[in-house]
């Protein structure tokens, strides 16, 4: 993969369990794999859609992120690129020279009105 390909910044962020020790409940927490630190993606919109759900519009969009070969990268985890939170639907080697991984993701339902 050619590094020019890799000009967007994205961070990947990993769920956290943990008990709330006021009352005991449960809280998931999404804390950053990277340490605040961005890695290089190739970020490709591939299709969006808009709907009518609950009485507002709503948005939604695939997308295909292309990194470097990176272990620790699982399908529950969250991309967030320029602000917007995607969710990994599949994890695609290269079935090849195992230099990238591609990585199908859906963006979150965000409201338009």
């Amino acid at each position: 993969m050619l590094a020019p390909r890799l000009r967007h910044r994205i961070d990947v962020l990993q769920p956290v369990i943990t008990r709330d020790a006021a009352n005991g409940a449960v809280v998931e927490t999404l804390t950053s794999i990277l340490g605040g630190v961005l890695l290089p993606a190739e970020v490709v919109p591939l299709s969006g859609n808009a709907y009518v759900a609950a009485s507002t519009v709503q948005n939604s969009v695939v997308a295909r992120i292309t990194i470097r070969e990176r272990a620790g990268i699982l399908p529950n985890m969250t991309i967030v690129h320029l602000g917007v939170r995607y969710t990994i639907q599949a994890i695609l080697p290269d079935p090849t020279f195992a230099r990238h991984l591609t990585l199908m993701v859906s963006g979150g339902v965000v409201d338009l009105v």
